[in-house]
């Protein structure tokens, strides 16, 4: 099962290598055992043993030797269901066929997943729903989170439209194009892709196919054509729900959707909004082009609401509303366009927003000759060492003239993000203090740091719009340049953080890091005919695999090659001691933690209120798993800092193998240390550095 769900391996390659194997090993040694069996001179006990081995290795390709017996078997043991494909447009064109010209109806389909199907095995699978359940009270009673999707406004409002016995789950629903082929080939042809995620299963990482068609009949036929089978689908869930077997018996679940989410093109498109390119292109609010190129902060009568929205849906004028159509998305019953508060600050900020102002930044440090000319600037970037945690987001593409000229630099958002980070580290010691550029820059980073938190209070919030007002007047001030639309839905993100939690829950991330898998799978097939069944098949052979597969993936992980001796063995046989903890335990130089490597060197943070500057830092000096705790602990040793440099937005620390006093070292369970890892840097003035991650 698992080669047919390989995203490199087309279902005839698979079929080809289970033929392989079949016939250079399986074979051979099914023969080899049955010429065993039939020695005379075998005790009986062996035969019977020989013959049972041989009857289940006769069996072991049964259902699997083509995709069809696959198929079959799948099905009739519910691990696959059939996706349905959906008429979006039916006409008849001359055709030629023998020589003779004739008419013919052609026939424009989509794919719609059995979304039914995919809900009900997903929750059932080693009992997800009670977990997530749990998972929901859990959220619900945690009066230190504030900023969980299901704790704000938009979701209790669509929370009260149901009795509060039923069971409710919310999803979020993303769409977004992708281009399989070459996009500068000739077969260019984007398809559309629509992805399905649970906002409160305690893995929020599993993303679904819910259905999929080509862009270029999404663009011909619109909304209605293309979504109304995936909106009737959405309709039901809500008002029938699936009844879901579990541990406590058979429990009716309502799926109700929550945001749906994407960038500002797909977002608009799919909500019946204008583009960006339009004179009223917000869907937040009414404000024109115009207005919104000088406008600092959100004009609250000017919001969007049902009663404005429905006058401007009559008015039938999109150039004077920013309206095009009455969405498809408006007869769900629990859903209004004007209340989808759903922002994604991979594209408006890390590749929108950052790249207008490191451009005008860098044209400022060039003009006032901090550096002498952009090549002595890319050496200095050139040069700095990122270290070993964020190696892989390096852009080794130099900064160009021409890249200033067009304000987008080759960076792509991970990129950015990485880049705008360690920037004061690159280039603030050539920078005098008190600059008021390199200060508007600095509360940027601030801005970017708390879209980027976990959790926001409601003071933060209001911290936030000031600083986005602030932002975007010395923005304009200081460049002479006017707002973009990207500038504009900054504005609005305070008041969608209230409504729907912190901005990082439904960025696109995730999703269009999905893409990757269906365009590598298009990679290997030839035909193109018919893309969206051949690509949507494959999902659910993914998806069965990942049905048939129990094990889950692992929390943390470790190698044995990582193990080594304790340097602190009387250390944690104290701790032992106090904690009361019985079990044996080993020391590891590095382990894997959700994705995240925390090694011994790294360093870690904690803080009092949240704020950089009274952060205590530690570094990680042994990774300590007691045989009988489910978390490993971090063996760490207090760090003394020098300062915090706020010209750098760093902490200034001294010699890493000096510490404060003994007492400086403690354990900490790993799942309870709320930073990331992060490495230390040394800048050309030869300090050492570090870059707090307080918050991601």
């Amino acid at each position: 099962m698992k080669l047919f769900s390989m995203d490199n391996l087309s279902r005839k390659d698979a079929v080809r290598i289970i033929g392989m194997f079949k016939e250079t090993i399986h074979e051979p040694i099914l023969n080899s055992l049955k010429i065993l069996c039939t020695k005379p001179n075998r005790p009986i006990e062996d035969r019977l043993h020989f013959s049972a081995l041989i009857l289940s290795l006769e069996k072991q390709f049964e259902y699997c030797s083509t995709d069809h017996q696959l198929i079959q078997w799948l099905t009739a043991n519910e691990y696959f269901c059939v996706a349905t494909e959906f008429t979006i447009h039916e006409e008849l064109k001359n055709v030629y066929r023998n020589g003779i010209n004739c008419h013919e109806e052609q026939t424009t389909t989509g794919v719609l997943l059995p979304l039914e199907f995919q809900f009900q095995k997903f929750f059932e699978k080693n009992d997800l729903l009670i977990k997530t359940i749990d998972n929901i009270n859990r959220i619900l009673s945690d009066e230190s989170n504030t900023s969980h999707y299901i704790k704000r406004k938009a979701w209790q409002h669509k929370r009260n439209l149901f009795p509060a016995n039923e069971i409710i789950i919310p999803y979020f629903v993303y769409m977004d194009d992708a281009e399989i082929n070459n996009p500068l080939g000739s077969h260019a042809d984007p398809i559309s892709f629509v992805y399905y995620s649970f906002p409160v299963t305690p893995d929020q990482s599993d993303i679904f196919l819910a259905a999929l068609f080509k862009s270029r009949d999404y663009k011909m036929f619109g909304n209605k054509k293309c979504l109304h089978s995936l909106v009737n689908k959405m309709i039901f869930l809500e008002k029938n729900g699936i009844e879901i077997s579990t541990s406590q018996g058979i429990k009716k679940v309502y799926f109700v959707l929550g945001l749906l989410i994407g960038d500002n093109l797909g977002l608009n498109a799919m909500l019946g909004f204008s583009s960006c390119s339009s004179n009223y292109f917000c869907r937040f609010c009414k404000l024109s082009k115009k207005e919104t190129c000088v406008m600092p902060c959100e004009v609250k009568h000017m919001l969007r609401n049902r009663k404005n929205y429905s006058e401007d849906v009559a008015t039938n004028d999109y150039k004077k509303t920013g309206i095009h159509e009455d969405s498809v998305f408006n007869s769900i019953p629990s859903f209004h366009v004007t209340y989808n508060y759903s922002i994604d600050v991979m594209h408006d900020i890390f590749e929108g927003i950052c790249h207008y102002n490191i451009c005008h930044i860098i044209r400022y440090i060039l003009d006032m000759k901090f550096f002498s000319d952009l090549q002595s600037l890319n050496d200095r970037i050139n040069s700095f060492n990122y270290g070993e945690i964020e190696i892989g987001n390096i852009s080794l593409s130099p900064i160009t003239n021409d890249n200033l000229k067009n304000m987008h630099l080759k960076k792509t958002a991970r990129e950015m993000m990485a880049f705008i980070f360690y920037f004061p580290l690159m280039v603030a010691d050539r920078i005098p203090e008190k600059d008021e550029v390199w200060i508007f820059f600095l509360n940027f980073l601030e801005i970017v740091e708390i879209l980027l938190y976990f959790n926001i209070s409601n003071d933060l919030i209001e911290h936030l719009a000031e600083l986005i007002r602030q932002y975007h007047l010395d923005y304009v001030r200081l460049f002479n340049d006017t707002l973009k639309p990207k500038h504009h839905f900054m504005v609005h993100y305070p008041l969608v953080i209230r409504k729907s939690g912190v901005p990082r829950n439904f960025w696109c991330f995730q999703f269009e890091a999905k893409h990757k898998e269906f365009k590598k799978y298009a990679r290997v097939i030839n035909s193109r005919r018919k893309i969206p069944i051949t690509l949507s098949f494959k999902f659910q052979l993914k998806f069965a695999h990942f049905l048939l597969n129990e094990t889950s993936p692992e929390i943390v992980s470790f190698a044995d090659c990582h193990m080594q001796n304790t340097c602190f063995s009387d250390f944690i046989h104290n701790y032992k001691v106090r904690q009361g903890i019985s079990s044996d335990f080993k020391i590891f130089s590095q382990c894997i933690y959700y994705g995240k490597r925390f090694k011994v060197g790294y360093f870690i943070t904690q803080s009092l209120d949240s704020i950089p500057e009274t952060a205590l830092l530690f570094q990680i000096k042994e990774v300590v798993k007691f045989s009988e705790e489910k978390f490993p602990y971090l063996l760490c040793q207090r760090v003394q800092i020098i300062s915090f440099r706020k010209h750098y937005a760093a902490m200034e620390i001294g010699n890493v193998n000096s510490t404060i006093q003994y007492s400086s070292y403690h354990l900490q369970r790993i799942d309870h240390c709320r930073s990331p890892p992060m490495n230390s840097h040394k800048i050309s003035r030869g300090m050492l550095m570090v870059r707090p991650k307080i918050i991601y």
